[in-house]
């Protein structure tokens, strides 16, 4: 009997890592999707084509989903460390992820200036008219 105890302890031992396993390798790719953005946005020194409303929304949702957890804290009768030990994954992901997005909000910022100047630069600029708006047509 304690045979069959064990074998089911195991296999509850064995989800268990592999759920921690698969959250930790779901929190580092979540945490390594802002690198790329946060690269183009500051080779190319603009954030244009990049939806800010995309951002605001992922900082509030991993915001309040963050903070849930760690508001939940004093609330608990059990460990407080291990409570934080088996949220630690998402805790990183969504916290992670939040941090990250404040500098991909910086280059809004930053990178608006420039777009801004850049555009005025243009519109100081005469650029000679290639094709006339009025032309005679001869066909009619």
């Amino acid at each position: 009997m304690t045979i069959g105890f064990h074998s089911e302890q195991n296999s509850v031992n064995v989800l268990e890592i592999s759920g921690y396993a698969f959250g930790y390798l779901s929190s580092i790719f979540y945490l390594s999707s802002r690198f790329p953005q946060l690269y183009k946005n500051f080779k190319r020194q603009s954030t244009e084509g990049t939806s800010y409303l995309l951002f605001a929304l992922a900082m509030l949702g991993n915001g309040t989903y963050g903070l849930s957890l760690i508001v939940i804290l004093p609330a608990l009768k059990s460990s407080k460390s291990v409570f934080i030990l088996n949220h630690l994954a998402w805790l990183i992901g969504s916290l992670g992820v939040l941090f990250l997005d404040f500098f991909i909000s910086a280059q809004f910022i930053l990178y608006r200036k420039h777009r801004c100047t850049e555009l005025n630069l243009l519109a100081l600029k005469k650029i000679p008219e290639v094709e006339p708006l009025l032309c005679e047509d001869e066909d009619l």
